[in-house]
């Protein structure tokens, strides 16, 4: 739809601002977001293959209930069941979500330019790190969560038909969507630092060249 094609597009100009680590001008945000267009176009098309292969997991609870509780399990058992069918799903998804998030994240900061290597790493960077990477956006899950349960009772009281009332909600919309978007980017600032982290500590460990090691100055 409009609305995915439309983040991917903005999704491009914060990632740039983030990962540049500059101050936020105009020129940075817009001159990044139609420059990783396309290239996170076609790494959504990639991830296609992820969502195919989430879709058939999906059968797994069933499969589970089946093999250990037979075809007529107690209500009981098909009632719980059924909550970890909808957890399942919501892992998947974002599960989905988040390799698609660090492979974006590693297009910009290598400017990678074939989207299969930048799925790839973003599917081994998510699945390596996946109970930090979980945590991080379970976190700002929740608070989205808690924004909308104080945003509801409030937006459902101003129902008065009047001028004043009408703008009033109005503001209190504005002021929901800015909030959501704000933790939007907070996110997405919080998973390049996290990235960035990792990658560091990746490099860290690896072992280090001999002529690195002073080898050289030990034999002269």
């Amino acid at each position: 739809s409009v609305h995915i094609f439309w983040s991917l597009f903005l999704s491009g100009g914060a990632f740039a601002v983030f990962v540049s680590g500059e101050k936020y001008t105009p020129a940075a945000f817009w001159g990044g977001a139609a420059s990783y267009f396309g290239r996170f176009v076609r790494l959504a098309a990639w991830s296609l293959l992820l969502a195919l292969a989430l879709i058939f997991l999906q059968f797994l609870p069933d499969l589970v209930q089946r093999v250990i509780w037979g075809k007529d399990p107690y209500q009981n058992i098909t009632y719980w069941m059924s909550w970890v069918k909808i957890g399942f799903r919501f892992l998947c998804f974002l599960f989905f979500k988040l390799v698609l998030d660090y492979a974006r994240i590693h297009t910009v900061l290598t400017g990678e330019r074939t989207m299969r290597f930048s799925f790839l790493e973003g599917l081994s960077f998510a699945a390596k790190n996946f109970f930090s990477v979980l945590g991080l956006s379970l976190l700002f899950f929740l608070a989205g969560a808690l924004l909308l349960l104080l945003y509801n009772p409030l937006a459902n009281s101003l129902s008065a038909p009047s001028s004043f009332i009408v703008f009033l909600l109005f503001v209190l919309q504005q002021l929901y969507i800015f909030c959501r978007k704000t933790l939007e980017l907070a996110l997405y600032a919080g998973q390049v630092h996290l990235y960035r982290e990792r990658q560091q500590l990746v490099r860290e460990e690896e072992p280090q060249p001999a002529n690195e090691l002073g080898w050289e100055g030990a034999w002269a």
